[in-house]
């Protein structure tokens, strides 16, 4: 059972963030506007991607935490 509950956590995750990177939401930040001196689409982009990997990491990191109090 939470095997499928994880599975089901890491799809709607994926989805999500799948979401994120479709094309009308990119457009939105398609300009020419600088944020730290980088393009506003690829701080969207890596921000996006950094997002993903701190989800991701901490939902292993929990996973990992309840097998190990066992």
């Amino acid at each position: 059972m939470k095997d499928r509950l994880r599975t089901q956590n890491f799809l709607v995750i994926a989805l999500l963030f799948g979401f994120f990177i479709q094309f009308p939401l990119l457009s939105l930040f398609n300009h020419s506007t600088l944020v730290g001196g980088i393009p506003m689409l690829y701080a969207y982009l890596f921000g996006c991607w950094l997002t993903l990997i701190v989800v991701l990491a901490l939902l292993v990191r929990r996973r990992k935490v309840k097998e190990d109090n066992r």
